[in-house]
């Protein structure tokens, strides 16, 4: 009896802590978000390649924390929509721990671009995602919205053995 509550006493304290990292980052995205947007760039719409994200991860029953950064590739034209090519290395970590390694595609809603102010995109991606001594390969689906040209909300879910799920996450580019 006294083994099972210290389980249950041992999985609130982790979810706990799950929280309060999640939270963290999330206050860590938004400032680096508000402090980093040169005016010019936000007025043209335009921003760096780079991005980092942080959010919650959903697999299953469990909610941990997700970060991401993504860099776009210096590629020509690939679709006959406004696109935007990527990598994108992640980490999900709480209830177990897995690393994904991406390569991407975003396209941009109203033949705008996927980086531009007030705009949504939507995308899609594969690689292998890497957990504990095992690798499979996996992909995601993506939509998101852009809150301004270095601000981002998305939801991503992710399609890998024994760690697909939800992920929804507050970005900025820089």
């Amino acid at each position: 009896m006294i083994k099972c509550e210290l389980e249950e006493c041992t999985k609130m304290t982790k979810r706990n802590n799950n929280r309060a990292i999640i939270a963290i980052a999330l206050t860590a995205t938004t400032a680096l978000a508000v402090s980093s947007t040169p005016a010019d760039a936000a007025s043209k719409g335009i921003s760096g390649p780079t991005s980092i994200s942080a959010g919650v991860f959903w697999p299953g029953d469990d909610t941990d924390l997700a970060i991401n950064l993504r860099y776009a590739l210096p590629t020509k034209k690939s679709l006959a929509v406004p696109s935007l090519t990527f990598i994108d290395v992640g980490a999900e970590v709480g209830h177990q721990t897995i690393i994904p390694l991406n390569i991407g595609i975003l396209a941009g809603g109203q033949s705008s671009s996927p980086l531009e102010s007030g705009n949504y995109y939507y995308g899609a991606g594969i690689g292998p995602y890497f957990r504990s001594s095992n690798v499979n390969l996996g992909g995601f689906l993506t939509v998101g919205y852009n809150l301004s040209a270095a601000t981002y909300v998305e939801y991503k879910y992710q399609f890998v053995q024994d760690g697909s799920g939800s992920i929804l996450s507050l970005g900025a580019r820089f």
